[in-house]
């Protein structure tokens, strides 16, 4: 669930950094730096690890120390559930509204090209 959480943070802010907060000659290195450092940050405090089957080991990063658990696993804290729930809904608002400018656009474009087919008849 860690890459999940990394992802969904590092999508949400590269999207909305680049777009919209980045200064335009760096725009791409700066959004991608500040997207790594916070995804990687979130993905930090978001999330916890133990054993497949809920036991919480002390021994965990050391060879075999979940081995009769299941094997070690990544969940999510409270953390981890809000920042990827802000986080989709954030990326599903980000593209409805690039949508409806693109539609928007779109209409705009289609208007100009009917009214000039129409002046050019007359």
């Amino acid at each position: 669930m860690g890459i999940v959480l990394f992802t969904s943070v590092f999508l949400a802010c590269f999207l909305i950094s680049y777009t919209y907060l980045a200064p335009k000659k760096l725009r791409f290195i700066v959004s991608l730096i500040i997207s790594l450092i916070l995804g990687y940050f979130i993905k930090t405090i978001g999330t916890y690890t133990g054993c497949a089957d809920g036991w919480m080991s002390t021994n965990i990063g050391k060879q075999g120390a979940c081995s009769h658990h299941g094997g070690v696993v990544t969940y999510l804290n409270l953390y981890g559930y809000v920042s990827l729930t802000i986080c989709t809904i954030l990326i599903v608002v980000f593209f409805l509204v690039e949508y409806i400018k693109f539609k928007k656009r779109q209409d705009i474009r289609m208007r100009e090209i009917s009214e000039q087919r129409n002046s050019d008849l007359f």
